[in-house]
């Protein structure tokens, strides 16, 4: 989630079901672990927010929009969701340059992610991962080409509410000056929210 810095994100909230209203509250959290303010639905000058709530009808949807002055600082977290019904949501970040588009996080000790890095036209994948425990998480990130065969490894580890969010090309230095199509895959010794990133 991300705001100020001329920059403004949307999440989109789908509610799948054919029968049952969702009730949803949207958290912010701030990378420090504490509440990320803001404005949220509301008109510009009103009170920031760190929560809004929802009510989504069946097969409905619902926008959160997320925004600051274009002069404010960057401000950068996560957004949680929780609802007493299953939801299908995606999140969409504008600014000067392209827009992101991020996929859904899901909750585990392995995940695994497609990648793409073009230097060409700027296409680059990202990751965000963020340990949602309470204990330290040893996560351990393996780079696969098409066929799956791994061809680069690394390691780092996380405290507890801690978030890294990379590039590809970040991730695996080696990949700096490559262009690159595969799969990251993921696994932590503590669950942890991972999700990907796709500038373009």
């Amino acid at each position: 989630f991300v705001v100020g810095g001329s920059y403004s994100t949307s999440i989109v909230i789908i509610n799948p079901d054919p029968a049952r209203t969702a009730d949803v509250t949207v958290f912010l959290t701030g990378l420090n672990g504490g509440p990320l303010e803001t404005n949220l639905n509301r008109a510009p000058g009103s009170m920031p927010s760190s929560t809004v709530t929802l009510t989504i009808p069946p097969l409905g949807s619902r926008t959160v929009n997320g925004s600051e002055p274009a002069a404010s600082p960057l401000k950068v977290g996560t957004a949680r969701l929780r609802s007493n019904a299953r939801l299908s949501a995606y999140a969409i970040v504008r600014g000067a340059g392209p827009q992101l588009t991020v996929y859904p996080s899901m909750r585990a000790r392995n995940l695994i992610f497609d990648v793409r890095r073009v230097q060409a036209n700027g296409v680059s994948t990202g990751v965000a991962i963020l340990n949602v425990s309470s204990e330290p998480a040893i996560v351990t990130l393996r780079l696969h080409d098409t066929s799956g065969q791994e061809i680069m490894k690394a390691e780092r580890t996380l405290a507890p509410g801690e978030q890294v969010s990379r590039f590809v090309h970040e991730l695996f230095t080696e990949l700096q000056a490559a262009d690159f199509a595969g799969t990251v895959t993921l696994r932590s010794t503590t669950q942890v929210a991972g999700a990907g990133l796709l500038f373009d």
